[in-house]
């Protein structure tokens, strides 16, 4: 006898078989007087994860209209496709606007993936990105955390369109097929696009392969665009939150969408009670988050390729110039950061692009240059002991003025760590007096 005949005879039930992958299964709730039995519910929910167990199967719900969803082998996963440039006429697309879709031209989506990830000499074609998000039951990214939902996206440029799928797990049993459909994404894939992706979402997905005794290919390029977000617009943008870069660097604002703190109470309700209203609103906002960074990585693309042409101020300007300087084109980084510096009208901003081009010159030899900048820097900041140090500094070591050197030394403001420096020129301008004596 059936583990569920057994419980069904001990409950007294009359209800009709439950099955893991019948037309009505798990989703359906029972009725009682009108209104849902959430216990017998719950209860067929759980007959049924425990049969599948059994018979090597995964339990499945209801696929609602409303969600125009499709099975794919026993993971469950809705398609949608939208044109690379969206046009005007469909509410999902106005939200949009005329925001392009396309794919990063080639040269510039080349020198992001060689300055900002590292790769060398990589120019991987449209369909080899692949956009990932995920929607999870908490925050943290420890083994009580499921990601039950994960969104892809790539480009189609067969059809000029960019799709979006999305692998829901229905119920927690289902986790692992989830996790194998994903892994089948991530191999024909040869660059990974997320935000905040590198702190949060491959972590927790690869401590979920863990969990399911898979290995999941999550070590391809990645380009986290919240990383490089935060170089490029923090100094304008009130919050880096993928919402707020949407409305201020993208142009485009969602209307009705789901809040993300309630993100992961949906997701309980419908484990509970099976309703799909709330549920579609998550898968929506979902996608929405995978469309946007299609357009994000464009924009990120050419400023770092182009950042003369393509940055908007002088923050930006001196976060580009110190990324090329670091990892990309030396000689684009320091005429960034001259540009900044032409530009540049906040203090704090100036304070910052003095010292890094500054640096820049002292490195490449072109010290006078250098001092000069720091000159500027001591008298525009003089509340800042940096100055006076770094001429101090220059005066010791390449002009040999060593009073101008303890002068400054001695000069300069604040709590700072230049004692032994006094100590060292007052001894060799005393050893210098001695010997004119």
């Amino acid at each position: 006898m059936k583990l569920a005949d057994r419980v069904r005879r001990a409950l007294g039930s009359d209800a009709g078989p439950v099955r893991a992958n019948g037309a009505e299964g798990s989703a359906r709730v029972a009725e009682t007087e009108g209104r849902p039995d959430h216990r017998i519910y719950e209860l067929r929910r759980a007959i049924g994860r425990i049969e599948s167990r059994w018979a090597g199967e995964v339990s499945a719900a209801v696929t609602r209209p409303v969600l125009r969803a499709r099975a794919a082998g026993p993971a469950w996963v809705r398609t949608s496709a939208v044109p690379m440039l969206h046009e005007r006429g469909c509410a999902r697309e106005e939200r949009f606007g005329d925001t392009r879709l396309e794919p990063p031209g080639s040269e510039a989506l080349a020198e992001l993936l060689r300055v900002a990830v590292g790769t060398g000499v990589m120019r991987p074609e449209p369909h080899e990105l692949l956009f990932l998000d995920t929607e999870t039951t908490g925050l943290s990214r420890d083994a009580g955390t499921l990601p039950f939902l994960i969104g892809v996206g790539s480009f189609r440029p067969e059809d000029r369109r960019f799709a979006v799928q999305q692998f829901l797990v229905r119920d927690p049993a289902e986790e692992a097929v989830v996790l194998e459909a994903l892994e089948q994404r991530l191999a024909a894939a040869k660059v990974l696009v997320t935000f905040n992706g590198r702190s949060f979402d491959l972590p927790l997905l690869r401590n979920r392969g863990v969990l399911a005794r898979m290995r999941l290919s999550l070590g391809l390029p990645h380009v986290d665009l919240l990383l490089l977000a935060r170089r490029l617009f923090r100094g304008r943008l009130p919050s880096l939150r993928l919402g707020e870069l949407e409305r201020s660097v993208l142009g485009f604002h969602r209307e009705g969408d789901v809040e993300g703190a309630l993100v992961p109470s949906i997701y309980l309700d419908f484990l509970r009670s099976g309703r799909w209203d709330q549920m579609a609103r998550v898968l929506e906002h979902n996608q929405l988050d995978v469309m946007a960074l299609a357009p994000l990585l464009g924009l990120v693309a050419s400023h770092v390729a182009d950042p003369l042409e393509w940055a908007e101020d002088a923050e930006e300007l001196h976060a580009l110039g110190v990324l090329h300087l670091e990892r990309g084109d030396p000689e684009l980084g320091e005429r960034s950061l001259v540009r900044a510096l032409e530009l540049a009208r906040a203090s704090g901003t100036r304070r910052e692009v003095l010292v890094s081009l500054a640096r820049r010159l002292r490195r490449t030899g072109r010290r006078a240059e250098a001092a000069t900048l720091w000159e500027e820097y001591r008298r525009h900041f003089p509340q800042h002991p940096l100055g006076w140090i770094e001429l101090a500094k220059h005066h010791e070591h390449v002009t040999r003025d060593l009073a101008r050197a303890l002068a400054l030394a001695e000069g300069a403001p604040g709590d700072h760590d230049d004692g032994s420096r006094v100590a060292r020129l007052r001894r060799r301008l005393g050893r210098g007096a001695a010997d004119g004596a």
